[in-house]
């Protein structure tokens, strides 16, 4: 029904907990300062005792951080490279800064979309892949199931893989004055979702982590998992 490189990454995610990290409230103004240095086109949208949060440039990479946890996401990126720099220098001040050592978890996360305009023909492939099992004592209960989807988690030692995947059928209502006008192409409203979550199930001690590396490589491996099991 498709390949990989029909898919559009919607969005990518990254994210690390830890423990401890109660010198943000003590050092939240200079890690501020220390990543404007660094990323003049860095904007603050909140900052609060809870988190605070920023966006940078035209890329509109959000990222956040607390003294818990320390997050970055950008939808439609064209490729992760601006991504996966920004992403790394904010680990690296804030973790720094904090004087964290260890994490807790560390996740990176991929969304995929796929257009496709007849649901029941996005069922039947999903059902072909062995997905959805849909007995004849369910389909007495209503004239059709529409909206079917499936998650799982395929445990490994050091890096498990969440998988999620669906039928997708939303729409987007946004209501700006004349004469605004948004860029709504590349909002998808049917079709599939596919979401391949990778998150550590061990402590990460830091000195053996490297955020542009693991990026990069749950990137290639998203695409592994969806071709093996989807494509």
């Amino acid at each position: 029904m498709f390949k990989f490189g029909d898919l559009t990454l919607e969005r990518v995610i990254f994210e690390v907990r830890f423990h401890n990290g109660y010198l943000y409230w003590d050092n939240c103004g200079k890690i501020l300062r220390t990543l404007s240095d660094k990323w003049p086109d860095l904007v603050m949208r909140e900052v609060s005792p809870e988190r605070a949060h920023l966006q940078f440039g035209e890329a509109e990479i959000d990222m956040s951080f607390s003294h818990n946890r320390m997050g970055t996401h950008q939808d439609y990126p064209k490729e992760l490279g601006l991504y996966k720099k920004f992403t790394s220098d904010s680990y690296q001040i804030i973790l720094d800064t904090l004087q964290i050592s260890t994490l807790l978890r560390v996740g990176n996360r991929y969304q995929y979309i796929l257009s496709h305009d007849d649901t029941d023909e996005v069922i039947e492939f999903l059902k072909t892949k062995g997905f959805f099992n849909i007995s004849e004592k369910i389909r007495v209960l209503g004239k059709k199931i529409t909206q079917p989807s499936v998650r799982f988690v395929i445990e490994r030692d050091d890096i498990s893989v969440g998988v999620q995947a669906g039928v997708m059928n939303r729409s987007l209502e946004i209501s700006l004055p004349k004469p605004i006008k948004v860029d709504m192409s590349a909002f998808v409203e049917r079709g599939i979702s596919i979401d391949v979550d990778f998150f550590s199930t061990k402590i990460v001690e830091r000195g053996t982590f490297g955020v542009e590396e693991f990026i990069t490589t749950q990137e290639k491996n998203a695409g592994k998992v969806i071709e093996k099991l989807f494509v």
